[in-house]
């Protein structure tokens, strides 16, 4: 399973952002494509973007990856 992990910088905000796709994908390429389609999304969005990159980790299906929660 996959994760999609995107990174955004704009002149809106002091620091990078992290946006964590919710969802878990099962090949790479559903997960780069997913990746690809954040970053669309948010290019076109209302805020200027200097950049913006998408990465795509392997993660266990068991673990607890959903939105709203944090893995220490």
């Amino acid at each position: 399973m996959f994760k999609a992990i995107i990174i955004v910088l704009s002149f809106s905000v002091p620091a990078p952002m992290q946006i964590d796709d919710p969802y878990l994908h099962k090949t790479l390429p559903e997960c780069w494509v997913r990746a690809s389609e954040v970053i669309r999304d948010i290019v076109l969005g209302p805020f200027p973007v200097i950049s913006a990159q998408g990465v795509c980790i392997k993660v266990e299906k068991s673990e607890n990856v959903g939105p709203w929660t944090m893995n220490h």
